[in-house]
């Protein structure tokens, strides 16, 4: 949740008062067309150093932005690179039998979870 920090009108018209608090839809946001062509499409190489320019300032906040920039931004991406290579050393992953390509998400949630979980198969 973010405190406004002054009284502020939207090009629509819409008002938001000084103190009020908001949450960012930031699934929305990362997910918007107009920010990220074809954005259900897997295309890490957007996100790589080269191409970092084509992305809008704040349309794209998975830790968050500014002077609350989530501090553990550095330790998770670290824990993250090394799992992954980690099961990658060992195991070829494949979607479970029955497991959906197309998944939906929970709408209420505040963080990004998939309805009943991603279920993988590990094969050594």
């Amino acid at each position: 949740l973010v405190k406004v920090a002054e009284d502020y009108t939207f090009p629509s018209g819409l008002k938001v008062e000084k103190g009020l608090r908001i949450l960012l839809p930031l699934y929305h946001l990362h997910h918007n067309p107009e920010y990220f062509p074809d954005p259900e499409e897997y295309r890490p190489e957007r996100f790589l150093p080269e191409n970092k320019h084509n992305i809008r300032p704040y349309t794209y906040m998975p830790f968050g932005d500014g002077p609350r920039l989530c501090i553990g931004m550095r330790f998770a991406k670290m824990q993250m690179t090394a799992g992954i290579i980690t099961l990658l050393k060992k195991y070829r992953l494949e979607l479970a039998p029955g497991m959906k390509t197309k998944v939906e998400f929970q709408p209420k949630s505040m963080v990004t979870q998939v309805i009943g979980g991603i279920k993988l198969k590990m094969i050594e």
